[in-house]
């Protein structure tokens, strides 16, 4: 890897409405600047990490399902989610989707 390859396939994806890339297990989102039809939280439900289209909502099941089961120690697993970048890089939207799917995954509805 290095920075060259990882700007084209950014570039590549943000042209194409897919602002979400998996780098290894980090995500890395580029801000659309404009709103996208957003994915139903749900249908990331058992399909953890890289297995699954890079979204929050991936992020957040891969967290969840760590959480709920660690299969090592065969309890439960302390997870962090940690969300950077600069001011206007669309941190709180991250947040707010990641926050939303695990609502979800808990069988609580999300707030209104």
């Amino acid at each position: 890897l290095h920075e060259p390859s990882i700007m084209q396939v950014l570039r590549a994806r943000a042209y194409t409405d897919q602002p979400y890339t998996f780098l290894s297990g980090i995500l890395i989102s580029v801000n659309p600047l404009r709103e996208l039809e957003e994915t139903v939280p749900l249908g990331f439900r058992q399909q953890p990490g890289t297995r699954s289209a890079p979204h929050p909502f991936s992020l957040a099941e891969t967290a969840f399902q760590q959480l709920c089961f660690s299969a090592k120690v065969g309890q439960p697993c302390a997870q962090s989610v940690v969300i950077a970048g600069e001011s206007g890089a669309g941190k709180t939207e991250a947040a707010k989707r990641v926050l939303r799917h695990l609502i979800a995954r808990a069988g609580r509805p999300p707030p209104a």
